[in-house]
């Protein structure tokens, strides 16, 4: 059975910082609901708040994960 939010999202996504171990939650209607404007939001926020780059990507090899735009944002550990 699927839940709706009172804001009509269904899906999520958890952004984890495995350095500082913050996260952030991102709330979508749909699975496809700009995945990388969430991820990029994160990162910025990270960035400012350790003043560190983010250096590697890890991700659970979701199709929206492996579009072009995510692979040029951030490199894999195989890709360094």
């Amino acid at each position: 059975m699927a839940v709706t939010s009172i804001g009509g999202q269904r899906y999520f996504k958890v952004f984890l910082d495995d350095y500082t171990l913050k996260t952030g939650l991102s709330m979508r209607k749909s699975k496809k609901d700009e995945p990388l404007a969430n991820l990029k939001h994160f990162m910025i926020e990270q960035e400012r708040f350790t003043g560190c780059k983010l250096k590697v990507r890890r991700s659970d090899r979701g199709g929206e994960f492996l579009s072009k735009d995510f692979v040029c944002l951030v490199p894999t550990p195989a890709e360094l």
